[in-house]
């Protein structure tokens, strides 16, 4: 290969040899792509991401990607694979240095054909060159933490040995966006903001970032047709890089799991689906056929992990022998018995009922819960916000809409007038005084909502902090699904919530178990109905006089 070593720039718009001949075939060049400009380019300015003071050198396997992913159409010029790159992959395969290497050379390499050269290869030039468009990559994901995987090996490749690539390639190093300093319209940035946010950007080239995460519950689907959408009309392209996906969790990555026209699939399994009951040795062997020339991982380690009596071993196969599963072997609550309880759903405004408001954590989405007790049977609803979007309907905020949830919960509070035992003060003793209010009562508990929470508080809404410990969500989990196995359980059949439900997990804690979701899923609305029914079968009952309960004596600490 020769390097090409001038540094990017506009100025190089054509090459000094440029002749519009055409394409000629040669036999180490059996078809037209720019991936051999791409991989002399990679190879001169970044560094090895595993020691800095080298130069990035793909495996073969991975050069042979790039030159895949950069071909040409002889007659056109275009891209062969002119709309994704999918690249699902065993974990520690080395995804995300792959991808960023990609980033990088989108952002400031040869990518854009520009005409045959006179010995009949393709000549390629940066965005921004002529009158081609600046380049606007995005690295996406759900949340911050999974962008992160990519980003960072970015960062690190253009930061290593003092930001020696970043200079040399004239790019403005910024934690959380990159620009070009002779291009200032280009942006490189890592974007985890709702789909609407995302309408209407004229970006070359996204990155999604763990696609088997991305579901419709926490906005991945609308996020997608939105990031697809823009560059469909900047014909620019998108890669798509994580492991193997849960079947029937509604994932992206299941979605796009189809060959099409214009997309590049790859995705190494074992020639067979290993067995628990393997040899050590029979194991090592179908690790082989996944990892190819991965030489970095140490495949002994795997299988004494997977062998271990601990590992859950659908979910090894799923990690490292790149097999889609079926999810099943870790659900928490069973498809069958939560599809079982689903049916008509009627809230008596009569009879008390109980609220829970869980907010995820990037504070984008919300689930309210309602739950009542009705004869030996309890009733759950949940509502999400934000609500799903029609076709056509403008994209969601930022930041959740706290007025939308506040006004939502005014409405229970109109709707269902029955009055529920609240806390009203603390004695001089000590004493936790309860008295009847209005209900519904309306569980929440975190900052972020503890403005609105004083606000509605005021206008005489029944709402308590009651923080979801580990232990307490253990009780309330465990509570759900008794309800659920005795028969006693009817929910609305609502179909966000039974995916979420089918990403419950139980994971031990320090004391005792605890509920989380299988691979960092986000499932407000599951944990919103289990607090809401567990405080429908626990909480007190109103009576027409206060009640006072007394505390517990403590000693050392500890209640006596």
């Amino acid at each position: 290969m020769t390097l090409v070593m001038a540094p990017p720039s506009p100025s190089t718009a054509r090459s000094a040899r440029f002749r519009p001949r055409g394409w000629r075939a040669t036999p180490e060049r059996p078809f037209p792509t720019l991936g051999w400009l791409v991989l002399d380019w990679t190879y001169a300015y970044l560094p090895s991401p595993a020691d800095e003071k080298q130069p990035l050198v793909y495996t073969v396997e991975q050069a042979k990607r790039v030159l895949e992913w950069f071909r040409l159409d002889p007659q056109t010029g275009r891209y062969v694979h002119d709309r994704r790159l999918n690249l699902e992959e065993a974990k520690g395969f080395g995804k995300s240095p792959f991808a960023a290497s990609l980033d990088i050379v989108d952002f400031r390499g040869p990518v854009c054909f520009d005409g045959w050269d006179a010995d009949g290869q393709p000549v390629g030039v940066p965005w921004g060159t002529g009158m081609r468009p600046p380049p606007w990559i995005q690295i996406a994901a759900v949340s911050e933490g999974q962008t992160k995987n990519t980003w960072g090996a970015l960062y690190g490749m253009l930061a290593a040995s003092g930001g020696r690539a970043a200079d040399e390639l004239r790019i403005d190093l910024g934690r959380t966006r990159m620009y070009l300093m002779d291009v200032p319209e280009a942006l490189l940035e890592f974007v985890t903001a709702s789909a609407g946010s995302r309408e209407g950007q004229r970006i070359t080239k996204a990155t999604l970032d763990e696609p088997q995460l991305w579901t419709a519950g926490n906005g991945g689907h609308k996020l997608v047709d939105t990031i697809l959408g823009n560059l469909t009309k900047m014909d620019g392209r998108a890669v798509f890089t994580g492991n193997a996906y849960v079947k029937g969790a509604d994932s992206v990555a299941e979605r796009f799991d189809v060959d099409e026209p214009g997309a590049l699939r790859y995705a190494r399994r074992p020639a067979k689906e290993p067995q628990r009951d393997w040899t050590r040795e029979q194991l090592i062997a179908s690790l082989r056929d996944v990892y190819a020339d991965a030489t970095w991982v140490n495949l002994g380690r795997i299988v004494d992990d997977a062998l271990s009596p601990t590992a859950d071993w659908d979910r090894m196969k799923r990690l490292f022998w790149n097999l889609p599963s079926s999810g099943s072997a870790r659900r928490w609550m069973p498809e069958a018995l939560w599809s079982e309880r689903g049916g008509p759903v009627a809230l008596d405004p009569a009879r008390p009922v109980f609220a829970d408001v869980v907010i995820d954590h990037d504070h984008r989405t919300a689930a309210v819960a309602l739950a009542q007790l009705q004869g030996d049977q309890v009733v759950a609803h949940v509502d999400h916000f934000p609500q799903q979007q029609t076709e056509g309907g403008e994209g969601e905020g930022e930041y959740l809409d706290l007025e939308e949830l506040e006004g939502h919960l005014r409405q229970l509070h109109e709707a269902y007038p029955a009055h529920v035992m609240v806390p009203k003060r603390t004695t001089r003793r000590g004493h936790e005084r309860l008295v009847p209010a209005a209900g519904p009562e309306i569980g929440y508990h975190g900052t972020f909502f503890e403005r609105s929470a004083s606000v509605l508080r005021s206008e005489g809404l029944a709402l308590i902090d009651i923080p979801p410990s580990p232990q307490r969500m253990a009780l309330a989990a465990e509570a759900l699904k008794e309800a659920a196995v005795n028969g006693k359980l009817v929910h609305d059949g609502d179909p966000e919530l039974a995916r979420q439900m089918g990403w419950v997990v139980a994971n031990e804690v320090t004391r005792g178990w605890t509920i989380d979701s299988d691979e960092g899923q986000r499932i407000p609305a599951a944990r919103a109905v289990m607090l809401a029914v567990h405080r429908a079968l626990t909480a007190p009952q109103a009576r027409s006089r206060v009640m006072t309960r007394k505390p517990p004596r403590v000693l050392a600490g500890r209640p006596r």
